[in-house]
């Protein structure tokens, strides 16, 4: 992403926030899309479209002070870190606090680990599991060990990864188990991890700014717990439209988008773009580029741009819809093709869309234009896969078993090319 400074998880930029709003209806209850703004302005960052950012989220203060609560420890305890066995002047001697545990910025508070070093809503690991097994009564200790036991694989799937505890939930759920030392605590605690999100901007466009979206994530468990997205709820609260003005700076470093770029010529090359979702995000980057470059380049004969876009209701959960429609109207984007799910008897995604342009679709794949693909891996990228090798074995002129090979070539080309996330 150009000569980005070596911004990193370690040493962020600061960002300040400068604009924020839902991208969803009020009507739409079950999902809120925020559209977020910050200022690069001396940072000396450069992205590309296709870029990301990084942000480095904090655990909700209130789950942090029920857990601290819970565990019987003092937040306001500052503490630092020294090999087992050796002692404080033999860290001070040589070895580096950074190496220990490396997630972890020493000195530190308890409070401070918690909230912006340790994940503790995830659901546990085994190895977690079979640690609180030992600070628990001899039945609670014998159920962890069960469950976090080879025998005890499936057990584990239902209530732990399908049940999505977090660490407060299991030690609720175990009431015995206390007592656990912080430095055990800490070695086994995983790190809370960068999230990362697409850009949704050009710096032709937007050279000092960078914006993204993303889904607040929220859901219930099958226990009936309310989970909440670590990351998107930090950034809902600190940062979205309804938080305080004037709020900290947000914590930032760039990541390139490797091969997830428009192509080099921005006007001429043909493009399609499937993007349902928070998948159309990174595509209102692609085609500010190629508005600019439309722009710059007037008499040069702009290729085609197929956006294939799909969401629940036009009117609750299209985004970007004022902004992609005046693309269409301009010549930014020579086809926007919607599918709304929830309109109408039968459920229409993006794939049946793109059958309904299967020969022109086609032509233009058979011509060396690009295919970009962002968003679900779980199943839209699948099927829109699938549709592309159908639509290829209708129409395209080659032999079915040739196919496959011709969309393997494209991958290996840099002509078929996906975003997507689970």
């Amino acid at each position: 992403a150009g000569d980005a400074p070596p911004y990193s998880a370690h040493a962020p930029f600061y960002a300040s926030q400068t604009s924020a709003r839902l991208l969803t209806s009020p009507e739409c209850v079950d999902r809120r899309v925020l559209h977020l703004e910050v200022d690069l302005k001396g940072s000396g960052l450069s992205y590309n479209p296709g870029d990301s950012i990084g942000v480095l989220p904090a655990n909700d203060p209130a789950e942090v002070e029920a857990l601290l609560l819970r565990l019987g420890l003092d937040g306001d305890q500052i503490f630092t870190l020294q090999p087992k066995g050796g002692s404080t002047a033999d860290l001070l001697s040589g070895v580096d606090q950074d190496m220990l545990l490396p997630h972890l910025r020493l000195p530190c508070s308890v409070r401070t680990a918690f909230t912006y070093s340790l994940d503790v809503t995830s659901p546990p690991r085994k190895t977690l599991v079979r640690t609180l097994a030992e600070y628990g009564d001899a039945k609670e200790a014998h159920s962890l060990k069960k469950l976090s036991s080879r025998g005890g694989k499936e057990l584990f799937t239902v209530n732990i990864t399908k049940g999505h505890p977090t660490l407060l939930q299991v030690l609720t759920q175990y009431p015995s188990v206390r007592n656990i030392p912080l430095a055990v605590l800490l070695d086994a605690l995983p790190p809370l991890m960068p999230r990362h999100y697409s850009l949704t901007s050009a710096p032709a466009e937007h050279p000092s700014s960078a914006h993204v979206a993303f889904s607040v994530v929220a859901f219930d468990t099958p226990a009936g717990h309310p989970h909440r997205g670590v990351a998107t709820t930090w950034l809902d609260r600190c940062y979205g439209p309804n938080a305080p003005k004037g709020g900290a700076p947000l914590p930032l470093f760039l990541k390139a988008g490797g091969q997830f770029h428009p192509p080099a010529d921005l006007v001429g090359a043909d493009m399609i773009m499937v993007g349902p979702g928070t998948g159309v995000a990174p595509f209102r980057g692609f085609l500010q580029a190629r508005r600019a470059a439309i722009k710059a380049n007037p008499d040069q004969t702009p290729g085609k741009a197929w956006l294939f876009f799909g969401c629940r209701h036009r009117d609750q959960d299209y985004l970007y819809k004022e902004e992609l429609e005046a693309m269409a109207e301009d010549g930014t984007i020579s086809h926007l093709v919607t599918a709304f799910s929830r309109e109408g008897g039968e459920k229409m995604y993006v794939q049946h869309r793109m059958m309904e342009h299967a020969e022109e679709l086609a032509k233009l794949v058979m011509g060396g234009a690009y295919f970009y693909v962002c968003g679900d891996g779980g199943q839209m990228a699948k099927d829109v896969n699938n549709t592309l090798v159908t639509i290829l074995e209708k129409h395209s002129g080659l032999k079915e078993k040739d196919v496959s090979m011709h969309v393997r070539t494209m991958t290996t080309e840099g002509k078929y090319v996906r975003d997507i996330w689970s």
